[in-house]
């Protein structure tokens, strides 16, 4: 059978099985190839960077079916976009920006520029300064 390529749509489910089907070497170096089923039937093979970087039975996903050929569907999969509603206004994500100030206050302090003591007053001025922008 000739490789086949498919009209890309993306659609959400859940992992019903997956199993482990090899490795081969590409130019992004060593990739592991999975073979996914989905809670709605559909069964595609996959390829991860890491041997434990694929999706577990029961988590929800997003996959693409890519191609066919004589093994059956390629594609991808991914973690679902949390961020589409339906063309609502998009979903905006608390405690990002909070993370990030934090982290760059953490910063100041063992670069010696603040004291521990300024540590959240700082993270909270970053905070404002980012939520700003966004």
């Amino acid at each position: 059978m000739e490789t086949q390529t498919l009209e890309p749509k993306t659609t959400e489910n859940k992992v019903k099985a997956v199993q482990p089907t090899g490795t081969y070497d590409s130019a992004y170096g060593t990739l592991f190839k999975f073979e996914y089923q989905m809670e709605d039937g559909t069964v595609l093979s996959a390829n991860h960077k890491s041997q434990d970087g694929f999706f577990k039975v029961g988590e929800p996903i997003e996959y693409l079916v890519k191609g066919k050929n004589a093994n059956g569907n390629y594609g991808s999969v991914s973690k679902p976009n949390l961020n589409q509603n339906s063309g609502q206004s998009p979903v905006v994500k608390k405690g990002g920006n909070a993370s990030f100030a934090l982290s760059y206050a953490k910063d100041l302090v063992a670069a010696g520029k603040i004291d521990i003591k300024q540590i959240l007053e700082t993270a909270e001025r970053f905070d404002n300064w980012l939520n700003t922008r966004s």
